[in-house]
């Protein structure tokens, strides 16, 4: 990296605020070149887990262990530990605390994967740090991994940003992941435990499961979704083992329960479209689209027993640091509310203010849609829609969902950086489901292609367009296979060989680039073309109305059935940031000004490894 004109000399402020000044464009792009160099992994593949272990405690020692200054929500599993994380995330938040938050790996922006009090790390904040830090990764006189690099990184961005919490996402597994480190976390929580990443964790799920353990510790309380039953005996003989208390949560707790009521308050719903007539809303269907399907119900009902075990170990000097609210949003509990909430051990309640907290908490690429309004003559809207299920577990999940006539959330039009306004609940809980459905899919080498392909095909095959329409269930068109940038990404030809040895009847078609894809869904004139230079950030176009209501708009929806095309990108998080890139670049009204999307734009083109 060249020499960076930036101080280390002086600590942020006492509010956590950033220093004023930020890096050049081309300083913040050397940092991000050095930290993910050796994305490959090449020069380390010959270490032990535990050699890995060893080295990163060195780490943490010479950077003068920044992981036990704060109080940590640690979480691993297969899937969904990023949606619980970002729920942790919001409702303690709410609960007036200041937060960090590490996620991998990121859609857009790698200042994704390091936020602080809901906003991403700025780019001094990365550089600044990789100041402080880099020494001590080159006096190892190793190549240091990715992740080694950005885990030290964000923690240390959160000591000088002075976070009081932190919510922890492993990487790979548990047992011997960077993030383990943490002694005494406050709680720990096991998502879905599933096959992924087998050449590193195993190919069973109990030995996947054994890795994603090894966070469970000793009187630390912990929590998990249920799991098969491979997975569930391994976590709960881990637990006994080291003398963890282990609870597992599920659709009837009350706190989900709680969640489901205050949803209703904000935004009651009546009978979903082409139901039955007579028929009663399921009570979840208040919830916003994204967390209705169940396992996101599982992620929901995780998310609040692990803050309110966390908030009830909590002592008042854990909440010293609450987060001023943009305008407009309900602001955050004052001292004498939160001593007020207080319950038994000091701890606070959760109460309205964290669960709405959780429920307008945007996850962007997770059963998301929108709306794209139509651009010519002749034309009509068409319904985008992106989830980034890239394993077996994920796509069976999806797939179900849809068989069920579930749909996708329309976005808030911001993400909920201080959550609590019913206006920002009202606009995510919109479901939009679509009547005619075109699937996107691509995926990487090293995903297990053929068994996510054959759970489309049996989508494919029940859902077929020459089969008579069922109320409320969408009507499969095709099937197209993309590619993504990456490096790893599979070749729609490859896709396509697999596709059809495994279900030659279902209309599979390569599509190339992800970016034609978006483009031919969306109508977009310069299909193909790059960004055009007619449409800006910030460009007012016709949106329909929000879904969901009881009448019939431009959409031809009723009660959020839509009769317009829609097409779903699905698979690898590459197919996913790309598409979301490609709508942000061609039509950027349809996303919230301060998307994620947005910020790649800006950000170094440097095609990151998922291993990392």
């Amino acid at each position: 990296i060249a020499v960076m004109a930036t101080s280390t000399s002086s600590p942020p402020s006492s509010s956590g605020e950033p220093s004023s000044g930020e890096p050049s464009d081309e300083v913040y792009e050397a940092a991000v070149r050095y930290l993910f160099r050796n994305a490959k992994l090449a020069s380390s593949l010959a270490l032990t887990p535990q050699e890995f272990w060893a080295r990163f405690a060195r780490l943490l020692e010479l950077a003068g262990n920044p992981h036990l200054d704060v109080r940590v929500v640690h979480l691993a599993g297969t899937n969904g530990k990023g949606t619980a994380s970002v729920l942790c995330d919001a409702m303690l938040r709410a609960a007036g605390a200041s937060v960090g938050l590490f996620t991998s790996p990121h859609v857009h922006s790698f200042r994704e994967r390091i936020r602080v009090d809901g906003r991403m790390a700025t780019k001094g904040d990365i550089v600044r740090s990789l100041e402080r830090l880099r020494p001590h990764f080159e006096s190892l006189g190793v190549d240091l991994t990715p992740f080694e690099k950005v885990t030290l990184l964000a923690l240390d961005v959160f000591r000088w940003r002075r976070v009081r919490w932190a919510v922890l996402e492993t990487g790979l597994g548990g047992l011997w992941d960077c993030t383990n480190h943490v002694p005494a976390p406050v709680v720990v929580g096991l998502c879905r435990v599933g096959m992924d990443h087998m050449a590193v964790l195993g190919n069973t799920v109990e030995q996947i499961a054994r890795e994603k353990a090894g966070i469970i510790k000793a009187r630390v309380p912990a929590f998990t979704v249920p799991q098969v039953e491979g997975a569930g005996s391994v976590l709960r003989a881990r637990a006994e083992e080291v003398g963890a208390p282990l609870a597992q949560v599920s659709l009837e707790s009350p706190l989900l329960a709680a969640a489901v009521a205050r949803s209703s308050q904000v935004h009651p719903r009546g009978a979903p479209a082409g139901a039955d007539a007579g028929k009663v809303a399921e009570a979840w269907e208040a919830l916003p689209p994204w967390l209705q399907p169940e396992h996101q119900r599982l992620n929901l009902a995780l998310a609040l027993a692990l803050v309110e075990s966390a908030l009830a170990r909590a002592s008042p000097d854990d909440f010293g640091h609450p987060v001023p609210p943009p305008s407009g949003t309900e602001p955050a509990p004052s001292t004498a509310a939160r001593a007020q909430a207080a319950g038994a051990g000091g701890g606070l309640a959760v109460g309205a203010t964290i669960l709405d907290a959780a429920l307008a908490t945007r996850w962007p690429g997770r059963l998301e849609g929108v709306i794209v309004p139509a651009g010519r003559a002749g034309q009509s809207p068409h319904l985008v829609a992106f989830d980034c299920a890239h394993n077996e577990d994920a796509v069976r999940a999806l797939m179900t969902h849809l068989s069920r006539g579930g749909g996708f959330g329309q976005g808030s039009g911001r993400p909920a950086t201080a959550p609590g306004a019913a206006s920002a609940l009202h606009m995510t809980v919109h479901s939009m489901r679509p009547t005619r459905l075109t699937l996107v899919f691509g995926v990487n080498r090293d995903k297990d292609a053929a068994t996510m392909l054959s759970l489309i095909a049996d989508f494919a095959r029940a859902h077929a367009e020459a089969e008579p329409p069922r109320q409320g269930k969408p009507r499969l068109v095709e099937v197209q296979l993309v590619a993504s940038r990456h490096p790893k990404c599979l070749d729609p030809a490859a896709l396509a060989r697999t596709a059809r040895e495994i279900a030659p009847d279902v209309p599979w078609r390569e599509a190339g680039p992800v970016a034609a894809a978006l483009d031919a869904a969306t109508g977009f004139a310069g299909a193909g073309q790059g960004t055009p230079s007619t449409v800006g950030a910030g460009s007012s176009v016709a949106i329909p109305a929000p879904l969901g209501g009881g009448g019939e708009n431009g959409t031809g929806h009723r009660n959020g059935l839509l009769n317009v095309p829609a097409t779903l990108f699905l698979g690898s998080i590459f197919v996913v940031a790309e598409a979301r890139e490609r709508l942000a670049a061609t039509h950027p009204a349809c996303l919230p000004p301060d998307d994620f999307a947005f910020a790649r734009l800006e950000e170094p083109n440097i095609l990151l490894s998922a291993a990392s």
